[in-house]
C-alpha cells in the first residue's frame, strides 16, 4: 500500500515565478525534500518536514491543505525561479523511505 497519496507533477514555468510541488502521506509522517541536478546520481536534502535546510530565501515548506495545517501534508514552495531551478525534484518518506519525483523546468522569457 502507497503511503504517499499525492505526488508531486512535473511543472515548467517561467523564471522569476514561483511553483508549488504537492506531496502528502496517508499515515501523517513527515516528508523529505531533496534535489538532483544529475538525473538523480546524487541529492540535495531542502526539506526535512516542515524545516528547510535548503536556502530559505528559495524554498518554503507548506503543511496546510485548504488552508488547514493538516498531518502528511508537506508541499514544497520553489520561489524566485532561476534556471539553476530547473532538476529533479524528490519527496520520500521519512521512515519508509517511499519515494516519489517530479522535474522542474525553467523557461527563460526570450523563450516565447
Amino acid at each position: 500500500m502507497d503511503t504517499i497519496i499525492i505526488s508531486p507533477d512535473n511543472v515548467a514555468e517561467l523564471s522569476g515565478k514561483d511553483v508549488t510541488l504537492l506531496c502528502k502521506t496517508s499515515d501523517g509522517a513527515e516528508l523529505y525534500w531533496a534535489k538532483s541536478d544529475d538525473r538523480g546520481q546524487s541529492w540535495t536534502y531542502i526539506a526535512i518536514g516542515d524545516e528547510v535546510i535548503g536556502d530559505p530565501e528559495k524554498y518554503e515548506v507548506d503543511t496546510t491543505e485548504n488552508n488547514v495545517t493538516t498531518p502528511g501534508v508537506y508541499n514544497l514552495r520553489i520561489l524566485d525561479l532561476v534556471l539553476q531551478d530547473a532538476a529533479l525534484y524528490r519527496c520520500q518518506h521519512l521512515i519508509l523511505f517511499e519515494n516519489v519525483y517530479a522535474h522542474a523546468i525553467v523557461m527563460g522569457e526570450s523563450q516565447f
